[in-house]
């Protein structure tokens, strides 16, 4: 609380980083939860709803997307089931992919489209062995001189890491030539799917991210939500979800 306090500027919080610095409050009420979030990202009223009757949850997002900003979406909630929106979550309790890892970053930047969600500044990540620069980037996270040879090794140590961080995720990973990644769910593997990770939202050594499935066309299809641990790519790019 008090770093989040230091490091953020008034009304210049990310959704994200504000999800994580309510998630770990005590409320008698869920919803005061929400009130305080949405107090911390903006102070002006949305116009051409009637407020009273919105869950606060949706409210919540609502502004974020009038601000532009969708790390809403690094969320360990249920996804609504309407066709090009299957990324979004169901209104009600959305609790950070992991809280106890600072973040920062000026939020996920994106456009609303009819049929989909375009979201900027993300990093494709490639499968593959983890290479020396990721390697030397986990040892920092885990505080560890020693060596790791096997990736499982490694997994296991940086899920402990995460778990004493509340991450509530299955445990299941991929391993990436720059890190791995821990999803929510279950994994699905198959060729078709892939990992991308936020520039725009991000912790010293990774970020939340997504587990996405491509289909065919511009617009892929959400999967779910993760914990990336490792070294940034150089490059980003838009991608489309639905």
């Amino acid at each position: 609380m008090m770093a989040d306090h230091r490091l953020a500027d008034a009304m210049g919080r990310s959704a994200y980083q504000v999800m994580s610095a309510v998630h770990q409050r005590y409320s008698e009420k869920a919803e005061d939860k929400f009130y305080a979030m949405i107090g911390a990202i903006t102070t002006e009223r949305l116009d051409n709803l009637d407020n009273q009757l919105l869950d606060p949850a949706e409210y919540f997002m609502r502004v974020c997307e009038a601000k532009g900003d969708y790390s809403f979406i690094y969320c360990a909630a249920p996804r609504s089931e309407v066709i090009g929106r299957c990324w979004r979550p169901v209104a009600g309790q959305i609790p950070p992919v992991i809280s106890g890892l600072l973040p920062y970053g000026g939020g996920q930047s994106g456009h609303l489209k009819e049929s989909h969600l375009q979201l900027d500044n993300m990093c494709r990540m490639s499968f593959g062995t983890v290479n020396p620069n990721a390697i030397k980037t986990i040892n920092a996270f885990l505080l560890s001189n020693n060596t790791i040879s096997s990736p499982c090794d490694f997994a296991d140590a940086i899920l402990e890491c995460l778990r004493l961080r509340g991450f509530s995720g299955c445990g299941d990973y991929l391993e990436l030539e720059d890190g791995y990644f821990f999803s929510q769910s279950t994994l699905t593997r198959s060729e078709d799917i892939f990992v991308a990770i936020s520039t725009d939202v991000r912790w010293t050594y990774g970020g939340p991210g997504l587990l996405i499935q491509s289909n065919g066309t511009d617009i892929n299809n959400f999967c779910d939500v993760g914990v990336f641990i490792g070294r940034y790519p150089k490059t980003s790019e838009s991608i489309n979800i639905g």
